[in-house]
C-alpha cells in the first residue's frame, strides 16, 4: 500500500509544488491538501494519513498548534514541519509539539522527500 500524505500550507504555490513533487514519486500518494492548521486537524481525523506535512505560519491555527492537537488525537502519525523559519527555538518548539522533523523550504524538495521516507520507517 502506498503511503498517504496530508499537506497543509497557506501559500497556494508552495502547496502545489509540494503536491507535484510528491505525486511525481510513485511511492507516495497525496490524500489531501489544506490551507490552514484548523483544516489540517479536521482532515487528519477524517483521512488518517501516514504522514502529515505542516507549514509553520498559517492562518486560523499555526503549525505548532495544529501539530499539538493532531499528535494528541493521532499520536502514531508522523508530523513534519516544512518552513522558511529555522532556529534552535523553532526546533525546540517543534519537538515539544510532537513534530518529528523540521525541513527548511529553502533547502529544496529533495530534503522533504528524505524526511518523508525517514518518517515512514
Amino acid at each position: 500500500m502506498v503511503p498517504r500524505i496530508l499537506i497543509a500550507d497557506d501559500h497556494e504555490a508552495v502547496l502545489r509544488a509540494i503536491r507535484t513533487v510528491l505525486e511525481c514519486d510513485s511511492r507516495f500518494e497525496v490524500c489531501g491538501s489544506v490551507r490552514n492548521g484548523a483544516d489540517a486537524l479536521i482532515r487528519a481525523q477524517e483521512l488518517h494519513p501516514d504522514v502529515i506535512i505542516l507549514d509553520l505560519a498559517m492562518p486560523v491555527m499555526n503549525g505548532f498548534e495544529a501539530a499539538r492537537k493532531i499528535a494528541a488525537i493521532l499520536p502514531d502519525i508522523p508530523i513534519l514541519l516544512y518552513t522558511l523559519t529555522d532556529s534552535p527555538q523553532v526546533r525546540l518548539e517543534a519537538a515539544n509539539a510532537g513534530i518529528r522533523e523540521v525541513v527548511i523550504k529553502s533547502a529544496g524538495p529533495h530534503l522533504l522527500i528524505g524526511a518523508v521516507e525517514k518518517a515512514l520507517r
